[in-house]
């Protein structure tokens, strides 16, 4: 999970004081405050900056509180393993066109599709990101517009790429 002590104590301290409904609601006025503070943080310090990248840790936890607990399908071991790479790859250069949420939608989908956390790694990091994003809307209903074009030949060069997942796809 995340390293967000202080998160996790107040969430804690809340669900002893508030009902739970009060507590959705404090964790979603969280994400929209977070929302902000990491655009305000690129503007002002650039893509790679440690308060940028707190902002983003805290955005994704109050994120995934929300999701897990109005989403009962929702594998929470899953959303943790999106949310980790969600923050492993906020460096990516489509990252930001993208946005936090769609982004995160990205990443289920391709954990949906079958691709390991390295496959997907790269997947993000690459070129493919960026022009779905052209040819399309930069959302995850634009990217998997984009991947539905292109999905033998990123299978084929993922397979090339990492070998050793050859089995998985």
């Amino acid at each position: 999970m995340f390293d967000n002590q202080n998160d996790i104590e107040r969430i804690e301290f809340l669900q002893g004081r508030d009902t739970p409904e009060e507590v959705l609601f404090f964790a979603n006025q969280c994400i929209h405050q977070y929302r902000g503070a990491v655009l305000a943080a690129k503007r002002k310090f650039g893509r790679r900056n440690a308060y940028r990248e707190a902002y983003i840790r805290s955005y994704l936890f109050h994120k995934q509180y929300v999701l897990e607990n109005t989403n009962k399908e929702l594998n929470s071991f899953d959303a943790i393993k999106a949310f980790d790479l969600a923050i492993k790859t906020s460096d990516a250069y489509s990252y930001d066109r993208y946005g936090n949420d769609e982004w995160v939608k990205c990443i289920v989908f391709l954990m949906q599709e079958g691709y390991s956390e390295e496959e997907i790694d790269w997947v993000l990091r690459h070129k493919h990101m960026r022009w779905a994003g052209d040819g399309y809307d930069p959302t995850c209903a634009g990217f998997q517009s984009y991947y539905e074009g292109i999905k033998k030949s990123l299978r084929q060069a993922l397979t090339d790429i990492f070998p050793e997942n050859k089995d998985a796809l």
